[in-house]
């Protein structure tokens, strides 16, 4: 885990999955080293992100968002400021 964001606007994850996955499918996440492919499974209430060296995993559980993070070689060194970012984009939705 690499990032908890508790729900502030929800009070279940079904409720908070279906609001990212509007918000995602219509603007996705500026901001990011790469333009990544979101794949969205309704029955987990899961979203996952894969670019070019990039790969993000999205869980929402009864209480918080989990996120999951991993770079390529040539991101790692960006991988604060990119969860910074998918921080403020996710925190102020759920």
């Amino acid at each position: 885990m690499d990032l908890k964001i508790p729900y502030k606007n929800f009070t279940d994850a079904q409720s908070a999955y279906q609001k990212v996955q509007g918000v995602l499918r219509s603007q996705g996440i500026e901001g990011l080293p790469v333009r990544p492919d979101f794949e969205f499974y309704d029955d987990l209430k899961m979203v996952k992100a894969k670019g070019k060296g990039f790969e993000l995993k999205a869980n929402f559980q009864a209480d918080a968002l989990i996120i999951e993070l991993q770079l390529g070689l040539l991101f790692k060194a960006f991988k604060e400021g990119v969860l910074k970012k998918i921080e403020t984009k996710l925190k102020n939705l759920v």
